[in-house]
């Protein structure tokens, strides 16, 4: 077994829900061991605050929770597959005044995923440890991610010329891809408003979150070390916050799609236990007689069909109708059973999978289709499993 990894069964038995390792690791349940005191440990996310680039490709470490993550949707000689990589920060409130280089107060998680349609098969893996070893490191001045033993190491660096190179050695798998904006939109879209994304009710329900759709992808991904070439368009999604979630949010749906004609669309909603929207917002990005143009909306997220995993019987609408302005959708899954167990990093279990999208119209009540799908991309599902804090 690898020091310091928490992939393997062992492990994830070993760091169960009562585990205070575990509440360590846990974005949102290390925070809900201090709750008296957090107000004084973390800054709130404010509106009217200017995101500044290139420095806001880098870590906050003074926030509480930050991740990056990026979603493909990719093609390859063997057919149409999904790749997932994402990093995770979690500021504790522990070891503030601790001098010692073992207090816990960074931790950097990761999780990978391969999406396989050919095998209706998930490739994953994740890793933790303490931002002060050297196999957890981050900068603060733009998106430079490292986690992992040599022989594992998983990176993200975003270049000066605004590339962003990846690379997983995880046990099952390995990928290495360049992902590179278009000129169509070459900043970084930021969400909300300027950057100010609320997540509930209440404005302190917020993060700061920036999105870079329509990524160029090249690479290669490697299962028994055999390389395999891909190329496609992918998603990153940064996001920092102190407090995301309001107390009666259980989770969330959210997706981010790369249509064919170049357009973008970023949507979600916050959940109630009972399945009411909390809060919703999407955003539309079209290029239009070659200018950005951008359209805000709610969303209404409407479940077709569900899947039921036969590991944890948590129940997904894995098939779902998404309605925000004059768009009209249908997302399906590229296969059903791509539920990722991540208790042995962040302690949640979740749906993440890669889909395709039709218009409406163009799918019938018994889900055949009429033509090819306008868009790929990625639907994200937590909360269904176990209720989400964050």
């Amino acid at each position: 077994m690898k020091q310091g990894r928490l992939a393997s069964k062992s492990r994830r038995h070993f760091l169960g829900a009562s585990s205070p390792l575990l509440a360590l690791m846990v974005p949102g349940v290390c925070c809900r061991l201090a709750r008296a005191d957090e107000s004084e440990l973390y800054p709130a996310v404010l509106p009217g605050a200017a995101l500044a680039f290139p420095r806001d490709h880098g870590a906050h470490p003074e926030y509480r929770t930050e991740w990056w993550y990026l979603t493909a949707s990719l093609q390859s000689p063997v057919g149409p597959l999904g790749l997932q990589i994402t990093f995770f920060r979690s500021r504790t409130p522990y070891g503030r005044d601790n001098p010692s280089r073992f207090a816990p107060k960074q931790l950097l998680l990761a999780h990978a995923a391969l999406a396989m349609p050919d095998q209706s098969k998930l490739l994953h893996d994740q890793q933790s440890f303490r931002q002060q070893d050297v196999v957890a490191q981050y900068s603060i001045t733009d998106t430079d991610i490292a986690i992992g033993l040599p022989n594992n190491r998983w990176t993200m660096v975003r270049t000066a010329s605004d590339e962003y190179r990846i690379s997983v050695n995880a046990e099952q798998f390995r990928f290495a891809i360049t992902a590179t904006p278009p000129a169509t939109m070459s900043a970084p879209v930021q969400q909300g408003v300027n950057g100010f994304s609320q997540k509930g009710p209440q404005r302190v329900q917020a993060s700061y979150y920036y999105s870079r759709p329509q990524l160029r992808v090249e690479g290669e991904y490697q299962i028994d070390n055999k390389p395999v070439s891909v190329s496609g368009t992918a998603w990153l999604d940064h996001e920092w916050s102190s407090e995301l979630l309001a107390e009666d949010a259980t989770g969330w749906d959210w997706v981010g799609l790369n249509f064919h004609d170049g357009s973008a669309l970023m949507a979600f909603q916050v959940r109630t236990k009972s399945g009411e929207a909390l809060h919703s917002t999407a955003r539309y990005i079209s290029v239009e007689q070659g200018q950005l143009q951008e359209h805000n909306n709610t969303a209404v997220f409407t479940n077709r069909r569900y899947w039921q995993s036969p590991r944890t019987n948590a129940r997904y609408p894995v098939s779902v109708r998404l309605q925000t302005g004059e768009l009209d959708l249908i997302v399906e899954p590229l296969f059903d059973d791509q539920e990722l167990d991540s208790s042995g990093s962040t302690g949640i279990i979740y749906w993440e999978g890669a889909v395709q999208v039709w218009n409406a119209d163009a799918v019938s009540q018994d889900g055949t289709k009429k033509g090819k799908p306008i868009a790929t991309g990625y639907l994200e599902l937590t909360g269904y499993a176990n209720k989400l804090s964050l």
